[in-house]
């Protein structure tokens, strides 16, 4: 996708399929003899599988998540060296144009090392890179820099609100110890679903498990605040001006709650520009 239609493409990729494949065959066998064909049965072996399986099977199923996307791509590890880079899949699925998959400081992507060093050469340009949130220390008013700050980084941001709330949701279980057996187990149910619907999945949260008598106002508040940051990204024939003062609503809101975590993330909201 995106390489250049030139001669090569219509005159020997389409026209001989199957050159690559054989020509490999007969380099591995000539310059290896028989075990020349395992070599060749590995390479052929090599994408179906690590692609096929580790990529598209394991990279949605176990891993972490780096960004709240609406699908349920995982990061399969913080090191991409074996397949270059796709183990960090979330960061793929999150930033699909960008040269570079590793993310965080503690992600490493051997692609982009391999990108940077032909750039360096001149053999290959950088088009996108997926770029890091840039905050203003000073900045408290809401403008419209920071609404299309925020929704040009809506991932991120999401990403950040299920974090705060998954560390809300662990220090609810804590407290929850006189709750009968019943109700702990359907706070808990509720909570896993409310979690994984703020990571970006689809799950269908129950609407009541959170929000009743068995919760706590802190958790209420955080499912509230939470559905309303989703109203800003639903609101899509909304003018810029509708949706800065939705905005703006939000903050105030978050900032006169009394949940130190949620006014502290409302205040790093108002930073973005």
């Amino acid at each position: 996708m995106g390489t250049p239609d030139d001669w090569l493409e219509p005159h020997v990729y389409a026209r001989y399929p199957s050159l690559g494949v054989g020509l490999l065959a007969v380099i591995d066998v000539g310059l290896s003899g028989l075990p020349g064909v395992s070599a060749w049965a590995i390479q052929m072996m090599w994408i179906p599988f690590w692609a096929g399986v580790v990529v598209n099977g394991g990279g949605h199923f176990g891993g972490y998540r780096n960004i709240a996307t609406s699908d349920a791509s995982t990061n399969l590890f913080p090191l991409g060296i074996l397949i270059g880079g796709e183990e960090l899949h979330n960061n793929h699925h999150a930033y699909v144009t960008s040269a570079r998959l590793s993310n965080r400081w503690f992600e490493f992507d051997i692609g982009w090392l391999y990108i940077r060093l032909l750039a360096a050469l001149r053999l290959a340009t950088i088009r996108r890179v997926a770029t890091k949130p840039r905050l203003l220390s000073n900045k408290v008013v809401v403008d419209d820099a920071t609404l299309q700050a925020i929704i040009r980084n809506r991932h991120e941001v999401m990403a950040a609100y299920a974090r705060m709330f998954e560390r809300a949701c662990r220090w609810e279980l804590r407290r929850i110890k006189d709750m009968s057996r019943d109700d702990k187990r359907a706070f808990v149910l509720g909570m896993k679903r409310w979690l994984r619907q703020a990571w970006g999945y689809r799950d269908k949260p129950d609407q009541q498990a959170l929000t009743s008598r068995n919760a706590s106002r802190r958790i209420r508040v955080y499912v509230e605040r939470y559905e309303a940051l989703l109203e800003l990204w639903a609101w899509s024939h909304a003018s810029r001006e509708q949706l800065l003062v939705q905005l703006q609503n939000w903050c105030r809101y978050a900032e006169q709650s009394d949940v130190t975590a949620i006014a502290d993330f409302s205040i790093r909201l108002r930073r973005y520009t």
